[in-house]
């Protein structure tokens, strides 16, 4: 999966090393089921657009106990903003990229690296760039055509 190598699952081994970091670090608590591939996905655009501003990481079945206890998570999904083992932020159920990309927002602005909300994909018009909505005159043209066409 392209990404994958940006995200980081977290382990027994690694959790004190990820959770303790001096970097935010964004964690997904997640379970392996029907929507297990679309997270994973969502998590990997997430890490793409934040860049190394931010440690992007998912904790699966197996650590969700450790997450309960440590955090007091009570559901999955669960998304974590995680300074110095510390928790700042965090969300509860399932949401959208652009909804994990609000979410860290306020946490990677003015970090090395870090710029949620500013950072787009290649051909994708963002805010600095004005974004055009087609006017309702455009919509109107359109359906007149339409119309005279039928």
């Amino acid at each position: 999966m392209p990404g994958a190598e940006l995200v980081t699952r977290i382990t027994m081994d690694t959790i004190d090393s990820v959770l303790n970091e001096e970097k935010p670090v964004f964690v997904a608590c997640i379970r392996e089921d029907r929507d297990y591939i679309k997270t994973l996905r969502d998590i990997e655009s997430l890490a793409l657009f934040s860049g190394p501003g931010l440690r992007v990481c998912y904790a699966l079945d197996d650590l969700l106990p450790y997450f309960e206890k440590r955090f007091g998570i009570t559901g999955t999904p669960t998304f974590l903003i995680i300074k110095h083992g510390i928790p700042q932020d965090t969300l509860l159920g399932k949401t959208s990229v652009q909804g994990l990309m609000t979410f860290i927002g306020s946490h990677t602005v003015g970090l090395a690296g870090g710029n949620a909300g500013q950072r787009q994909g290649p051909g994708v018009p963002g805010p600095a760039q004005g974004r055009k909505k087609p006017s309702r005159t455009a919509f109107g043209q359109a359906a007149s055509r339409k119309r005279r066409a039928l």
